[in-house]
């Protein structure tokens, strides 16, 4: 009896740790950072604060290290585009939006998440060749001057009816990619 118990102790410790792996990274100092800032600039607009979701995250951060690693964001492919190298259908999101429906269930795909969810990215373009981290202030600043991006964040326009209710974010090299979800996982 006490070897079972040893053993589903193990199986149980083993788990978590694959589970913490997966989904339990905590964020950056630079991503708590625009998950505050983005939740003020909600605040001054009247609008409730969104919990952060694991799978989310694990999703934008998935996504950030594609796009910086593996490029899937050239010729007519845009930063919601994904590669053929990871364990995901790959997908080139074009500017017509050929492609968006499969962009969209990546959080699906990659982490079991049920509900809808809706990605906004930033990039910060290297400079006579020389590459530097995009920051929080520069990753908001941009998603504010872009009206498509600034609506997901401010629920206007298209997302006028959408009541987020989780969001995953990351910052990995010069790219900030953040996810938003209709479902509280």
């Amino acid at each position: 009896m006490k070897q079972k118990l040893k053993i589903v102790a193990v199986c149980i410790f083993y788990f978590l740790s694959i589970s913490n792996c997966l989904f339990g990274q905590e964020l950056s100092d630079e991503e708590t950072k625009l998950y505050d800032m983005i939740m003020e600039y909600r605040a001054s607009k009247g609008l409730p604060p969104i919990p952060l979701s694991e799978k989310l995250t694990y999703v934008a951060r998935t996504h950030a290290q594609d796009l910086f690693h593996n490029r899937p964001d050239t010729g007519e492919c845009n930063l919601h585009s994904w590669s053929n190298k990871g364990n995901w259908i790959s997908v080139c999101y074009k500017s017509d939006h050929t492609g968006s429906e499969y962009a969209r269930m990546k959080a699906r795909e990659i982490t079991g998440y049920s509900g809808s969810s809706y990605e906004i990215v930033a990039r910060l373009i290297p400079i006579n060749d020389v590459s530097g981290n995009i920051t929080a202030e520069i990753a908001l600043a941009g998603f504010k001057k872009s009206p498509p991006h600034n609506a997901a964040i401010v629920n206007l326009d298209n997302w006028n009816d959408n009541y987020w209710k989780a969001i995953g974010i990351s910052i990995y090299a010069n790219y900030a990619c953040v996810w938003f979800g209709e479902y509280k996982k």
